[in-house]
Formats: C-alpha cells, sequence, structure tokens
C-alpha cells in the first residue's frame, strides 16, 4: 500500500498506541476525582509539552475531542456580541465555515472575504472588510485543500491596530508542526491544533486561549478544563498525543517533504504532459510542502481516486475528507476553478511512511489510469 492522503489523517505510530495502551492500564482514574494525582499529572504535563510547541503557556490549553470541536468552540464559545461583526474567508474547513455561517440565521452580521487564484487569502480584502465593529475574525493558518500558508500575522496585525477589541482564531490543524506557530508573534488569541494529523489518535485535540479572553462553553456538564469544556477528559489520549509530538519532531526531521513533492511532480508532470492532457497545479507562493493539490481536466477524480484503490493500492485525496459527501469544491471555486477543473481534482499529501521510490511509482500509475479515463 501507498498512502497519499496524509492532509486527511495519518498513520498511528507504534509508540502513541504504547502510550495509550499504558495509560489506559495504569492511570485509568477519572481525573476529576480527588485521589486521581497520576491523571492530573498526565493532563499537566501534556498541557505543558503542546504549549511549548505553540508558545504559550500551560494554562492557556484546553483539551477537547477533535479539530472540529476546538473550531467549534472558539467560534460558538468567542462570538457574544450581535452589535459586532463576524469575519472569516472562503478558504475556511467546514468546521469553521459551517459554524459561522449558522450564525447568520441568528442574528449576526457575517463576511467572507475571497481567495486569490492560489487559493490563499486575499490580504486586502480581508483587512478592508475588517471595520471598526469587527468583533471576531477566524482565518486559516495552511489550507487543507491546497497547503497554502496565510500569513495571518500580518493580517491579525493590521487589523489590531485599528480595532483592539477585536477577537482573532486560526485553524492551525494542518499547519501543527510542518509550520513555525508562536502564538504569541502570530497575534492570535485562539488557535486550534488536532493529533490525528502527525501520526497521534483520532478523538483528540486542543484549543489555546490566550489569557484574558473569554469563551462560553458549549458543552455544559461537570465544568472540566476549568469550565471552558465539560466532559470526562482523555487521560490515554492526551498522553498519547504527546508521544505523537515527540514522534512526528523526530521522524519529519528525516522526512524530506519538499524532495518528495519534486520527485512526484517530475515523473508526473513527464508522463502526463505527453498525454497532452491539460492540468493544473494549484501552487502558491508560500505553502506546506507535504500537500500538493492538481486539476485534471476531462477526468472525474472520484472515479480515479476509486481504480487506484481498487486496483493499485494506491490512496490520493480529493481535498478536504471532511466535505466529501458533498459535491463541488467551495474553496477551488472560490479561487477561480472551472467546474471542469475541480471535478478533476486530486490532493497528494505525503507522510513519514513515503519514499522517493514511492511517489515515481505513484506517479506513473496515476498517469496511466488517467490515460484510460481519457
Amino acid at each position: 500500500m501507498i498512502y497519499l492522503d496524509n492532509a486527511s489523517t495519518t498513520k498511528v505510530f507504534p509508540k502513541v498506541l504504547e502510550t495509550f495502551s499504558k495509560v489506559s492500564k495504569e492511570s485509568f482514574f477519572n481525573p476529576s476525582s480527588l485521589y486521581a494525582f497520576r491523571e492530573k499529572e498526565i493532563l499537566t504535563e501534556a498541557r505543558e509539552a503542546i504549549a511549548k510547541e505553540i508558545g504559550a503557556n500551560s494554562d492557556e490549553i484546553y483539551f477537547c475531542s477533535s479539530g472540529t470541536e476546538a473550531n467549534n468552540l472558539a467560534i460558538l464559545g468567542g462570538v457574544k456580541n450581535k452589535k459586532l461583526s463576524v469575519l472569516t474567508s472562503e478558504g475556511e474547513h467546514p468546521s469553521i465555515y459551517e459554524p459561522i455561517k449558522s450564525l447568520v440565521g441568528k442574528g449576526f452580521n457575517v463576511k467572507f472575504g475571497g481567495l486569490n487564484n492560489d487559493t490563499s487569502i486575499d490580504e486586502n480584502k480581508i483587512v478592508e472588510l475588517a471595520d471598526k465593529d469587527c468583533g471576531f475574525l477566524s482565518l486559516i493558518h495552511a489550507s487543507n485543500e491546497t497547503g497554502a500558508v496565510n500569513d495571518i500575522k500580518d493580517v491579525f496585525s493590521k487589523i489590531k491596530k485599528n480595532n483592539l477589541k477585536v477577537i482573532t482564531h486560526s485553524d492551525g490543524v494542518q499547519a501543527f508542526l510542518k509550520t513555525p506557530v508562536d502564538v504569541k508573534e502570530l497575534g492570535v488569541d485562539l488557535y486550534s491544533i488536532s493529533a490525528h494529523k502527525i501520526g497521534g489518535l483520532k478523538g483528540v485535540g486542543a484549543l489555546y486561549i490566550k489569557k484574558g479572553v473569554h469563551i462560553n462553553p458549549i458543552l455544559l456538564g461537570g465544568g472540566q478544563e476549568r469550565g471552558v469544556r465539560s466532559g470526562t477528559e482523555n487521560v490515554a489520549g492526551i498522553a498519547s498525543f504527546v508521544t505523537a509530538i515527540k514522534e512526528y519532531k523526530t521522524l519529519a526531521k528525516q522526512t524530506d517533504f519538499k524532495a518528495l513533492r519534486k520527485a512526484f511532480l517530475e515523473k508526473f508532470v513527464s508522463e502526463l504532459e505527453k498525454l497532452e492532457v491539460r492540468f493544473l497545479i494549484n501552487e502558491t507562493h508560500n505553502q506546506l510542502p507535504n500537500i500538493l493539490s492538481i486539476s485534471i481536466v476531462d477526468i472525474q477524480s472520484e472515479v480515479l481516486q476509486r481504480i487506484l484503490a481498487e486496483k493499485d493500492n494506491i490512496y490520493i485525496g480529493l481535498g478536504s475528507a471532511c466535505a466529501s459527501s458533498k459535491k463541488g469544491n467551495r474553496i477551488l471555486q472560490s479561487a477561480g476553478r472551472t467546474a471542469k477543473e475541480i471535478a478533476g481534482n486530486i490532493r497528494i499529501s505525503f507522510g513519514i511512511d513515503n519514499t522517493a521510490d514511492d511517489v515515481k511509482h505513484s506517479a506513473s500509475l496515476i498517469v496511466k489510469r488517467i490515460k484510460e479515463l481519457l
């Protein structure tokens, strides 16, 4: 098997499973119990480890079940005043776009900034839309569709100069450990991350909440996570999140994602050009090295994906897996892609286990299957 859909999820590291198993067996107490000393220590240690990775303080880290929950908590818990507008971009993950869109029906003034042709956010338009009545702004750090990295530091800085009351949030699920993240330097008040994009388990996420920023809980119950997120903490999953961070950082240093991307592209383009097929590589001036988005005109990417999986044991993506059941592609459409380009769009995302031989072999087989579909 050659797995090239790592932006969707990643293979769990063996040491992550070992940590989860060990903690599940040895530290299974409810961390809210008075006698759960070790469980409380594990949560404290995990907060410190994660905070260190993003330049935060440990008491600014709040655990939840996923990146989606972290995003929903930030938005639905952070947007409170209907007199103030809410601003985001057309390039957001569904777990940002949908909850913000839901605010329209609740009487909030919601604005959506457009994208550039390379799928990065239109910074000038965002700044223009962020007037003094803007109360909440959410911008994705790195696109899950194309890997485009947005300069959120510059945008947030410009907007906060004229509007100190605006709360800024960024979905950092794709960016975490793949591009430098320092929440203080970025000027972000809220930042979401998830474990399963870096070799961790699904069902574990976290939200950074800057000290002094108040978030209303969206889950009511026992008041865990200092009243922000009720629900018994997944102690073993959270402990394994820290193991995933350590493993990913170590193994990523040994993996040249740029070289993998270059090797795939060179093979893919050289063979595809022989077929005289029109295609478009969705590249931007600043993007994650592990994600590659390509539109091949006159094919149906869903059919290509199925054939590659069934016949070649090669697994590629079609953009956001969270939106795979929906027709079209909102983000690519917003960036000016045609219907045919969107229908033929594939997303190749490299991981720790991929090798140069893997990606070259995959590129040849993908072109072979494209030829059969034409």
